[in-house]
């Protein structure tokens, strides 16, 4: 029984902060799309298309992202279908 507990306790430990890890790289990411539009960069002429910019690659990178992670789930569910069978 104490094993069970240290497994399952050890599980929800890992979960809570890969979580973690993945809100702090959120905020930073936040924070540095807020920033292009707060602090102009350096040698820019043009503040908002640097802005702009930097938004589009930011969700372009969150949905490029998305898409992989769905081939990837359905690329081993077939697998996984095909083994099973």
């Amino acid at each position: 029984l104490t094993w069970v507990c240290f497994v399952v306790h050890r599980r929800f430990t890992e979960e809570i902060f890969a979580a973690l890890i993945s809100v702090i790289f959120i905020i930073k990411a936040i924070t540095a799309v807020v920033k292009l539009y707060t602090e102009p960069p350096p040698g820019s002429s043009d503040d908002q298309s640097a802005a702009f910019l930097g938004t589009m690659l930011c969700f372009g990178t969150y949905g490029l992202a998305m898409q992989l992670r769905s081939i990837k789930v359905r690329f081993f569910s077939y697998f996984r279908t095909c083994m099973g069978n």
